[in-house]
């Protein structure tokens, strides 16, 4: 007689009742899926921050001043109609342009900033720049071919200086031992290694100088 009346009930369209614990142990079977995708994820985001290189973005803006006088006592009032109705003369922009496009004002400006130098921290997969993040500043440069570019490697052993070498950054072959504030003349080009006392040079750290 129940199981005639349970048919009857199900014919009869009743819902069948909600359980919590059924719906649960529904997606607790996908839940390693669920850990799996998430370290996944989460690793890949580590991956793709500690690696990716930067990049920044700088905008600037700059005033032209021409070099006329268009001051109203100088000129009169023919000028300073002129002026009213058509702004006065105005500096010549493209002169200005060639100014700071030409090669010897962006030479003096690389030459001074030292945008020509780069510092980086050697790591196993990456290589990182550091940009003024580093414990020693290379300065007083001679070049002979400024057309090449130059790449060495330096490690420190000490608060005197350390190791330098222009081919290996294993320091197997090539390299010899440096101090601070002294000169190293090799490969065609010369300079000194001075210390930036606000930083302090990690032991373990293989260091990479380019110039170019």
């Amino acid at each position: 007689m129940e199981n005639q009346l349970q048919q009857e009930d199900n014919l009869q369209g009743n819902p069948k009742k909600f359980s919590l614990r059924e719906i649960i142990l529904k997606y607790l079977a996908y839940l390693p899926l669920f850990l799996l995708s998430t370290a996944i994820f989460i690793g890949a985001a580590v991956i793709y921050i500690r690696y990716t290189v930067p990049k920044f973005k700088a905008t600037a803006n700059m005033l032209v001043k021409s070099n006329d006088d268009n001051s109203i006592s100088a000129s009169g009032n023919n000028d300073f109609i002129n002026s009213a109705l058509f702004g006065g003369k105005r500096a010549n922009i493209d002169n200005e342009l060639e100014k700071l496009r030409s090669n010897t004002f962006l030479s003096r400006v690389v030459e001074k900033n030292h945008f020509n130098i780069r510092y980086f921290n050697e790591g196993n997969i990456k290589r990182s720049d550091i940009y003024t993040n580093h414990p020693f500043v290379i300065e007083d440069w001679e070049i002979k071919d400024s057309s090449n570019k130059y790449i060495f490697y330096i490690k420190f052993t000490g608060d005197k200086g350390g190791l330098i070498s222009f081919k290996s950054k294993t320091f197997t072959k090539d390299f010899f031992a440096f101090t601070y504030d002294s000169t190293i003349v090799s490969k065609g080009i010369s300079f000194t290694i001075n210390r930036n006392n606000n930083i302090t040079p990690d032991l373990k750290q293989v260091y990479v100088v380019e110039w170019k």
